[in-house]
């Protein structure tokens, strides 16, 4: 029962994918509404509740906005949005998105001790050992992003990469060393200010602000599983965020 849950998930997150992708680049991009729930789950050959589940978090995202008796409205203002800061996405992918061709241009791991601050932020006791992965990542040659992630040691059940490896997106790494998978996180964000160490590495003068994002990775059932520290050069991603009204 559980496998069987688990491909549903699956089958319901590729067709999600493949909906958003037909919205944005595909059949539907000139189109104001979605077809119907049953010409939707006769299309893709799945059942009209996957399929509802699949407009579920399309709705939920902002994509499109689902009324009874209207149907399925595309949100175009938001689906030709190119960068949203409530979206989980990897800093490549945000790169490309913006038009960008990324390039990580460095990276490097330690493993450190655990202090009070990421022993709040990880759920773990203070003392232990903690890696400490950073990456610097450029758009057309241009400094743009540099993160820091902090992974719990204990989580870390293969050994086995290299710094090649960990050019990937931190979730490669968590899924493939650690077994677990980032569903969500919570951010906090703020305007940071340049120290020395930065205004090298990003190549602009100390004191200049930066986009903080300090976020917190969870797991399917809520436990932290990832905590970053993100900072963006202003000017470069022009990120948006959707506010929906409750």
């Amino acid at each position: 029962m559980e496998k069987a849950a688990k491909q549903t998930k699956q089958l319901s997150e590729e067709i999600t994918e493949l909906l958003l992708d037909e919205i944005v680049n595909g059949i539907y991009k000139e189109e104001k509404k979605l077809p119907t729930e049953k010409v939707l789950a006769e299309k893709f050959g799945v059942s009209r509740n996957l399929i509802r589940d699949c407009l579920s978090i399309l709705d939920r995202e902002g994509f499109i906005s689902r009324k009874h008796g209207v149907g399925s409205i595309i949100n175009r203002y938001v689906a030709d949005t190119k960068i949203r800061l409530d979206l989980l996405a990897e800093f490549m992918d945000l790169v490309k998105m913006a038009g960008f061709t990324p390039k990580v241009e460095k990276v490097d791991i330690e493993t450190i001790i655990c202090d009070k601050t990421l022993s709040g932020k990880l759920n773990i006791e203070e003392g232990e050992k903690v890696y400490k992965i950073f990456k610097a990542v450029s758009a057309d040659g241009k400094p743009a992003i540099m993160c820091f992630d902090y992974i719990a040691h204990r989580y870390v059940t293969d050994d086995n990469y290299t710094l090649e490896d960990l050019k990937n997106p931190v979730f490669n790494f968590l899924e493939k060393n650690c077994h677990k998978k980032v569903y969500m996180s919570m951010s906090d964000i703020n305007a940071k200010i340049t120290d020395d160490e930065q205004a090298r590495i990003f190549g602009i003068p100390r004191g200049t602000a930066l986009l903080f994002l300090g976020e917190v990775g969870y797991d399917l059932f809520g436990n932290p599983c990832l905590y970053s520290e993100v900072f963006h050069v202003d000017g470069v991603l022009q990120m948006k965020i959707l506010r929906k009204k409750i």
